[in-house]
C-alpha cells in the first residue's frame, strides 16, 4: 500500500466520555455503543474504504470532532470509532501491534454547519515500527 490517507465522515456529533458514562445504566451505554458501531460501519462503506486495507500494517489514526460546541479532545470516545474499524476489517486489531497512534482533535464547526466526525487513517512509516 502506498502511503495514502483514507478518510471517512461520520455525520453526527461526537460522543464524549462524560455523556457516555453520565449515570447511565450499562444497557443504555451498550445501545449507544451499538448505534455508533453501526454509524461508523455505514460511513466506511459510504466512503468505499477497502476492507483488509491495513490488516498487516501499523496505522496512524486521526479523529477530528467538528462541533458547534466542541468538547475537550481527550473526551472524544475514540474507542467507539476504532472498534468498528476492526469489525469492518480495515484493521486486524486495535492493539499497539496494529495501531501506532491515535490523534484526537476538537474544532469549531462553521456557522450553520452540521456537527460531524472526520476520521483519517494512514499506514505508519516502517521506520516507526518498534
Amino acid at each position: 500500500m502506498k502511503n495514502q490517507i483514507f478518510q471517512f465522515k461520520i455525520r453526527k456529533r461526537a460522543l464524549s466520555w462524560n455523556k457516555f458514562y453520565a449515570g447511565k445504566h450499562w444497557a443504555v451505554r451498550k445501545k449507544l455503543a451499538d448505534e455508533w458501531h453501526e454509524d461508523v460501519m455505514y460511513a466506511l462503506m459510504e466512503a468505499k474504504i477497502p476492507r483488509k486495507l491495513l490488516m498487516k500494517e501499523k496505522a496512524i489514526i486521526s479523529i477530528e470532532a467538528v462541533m458547534s460546541k466542541p468538547v475537550d479532545p481527550d473526551n472524544i470516545c475514540s474507542k467507539l470509532i476504532i472498534d468498528p474499524m476492526v469489525k469492518y476489517g480495515l484493521l486486524k486489531d486495535d492493539n499497539n501491534k496494529y495501531v501506532f497512534s491515535v490523534t484526537l482533535l476538537s474544532t469549531n464547526a462553521g456557522k450553520g454547519q452540521d456537527d460531524y466526525v472526520q476520521v483519517s487513517i494512514a499506514k505508519a512509516p516502517t521506520s516507526w515500527d518498534n
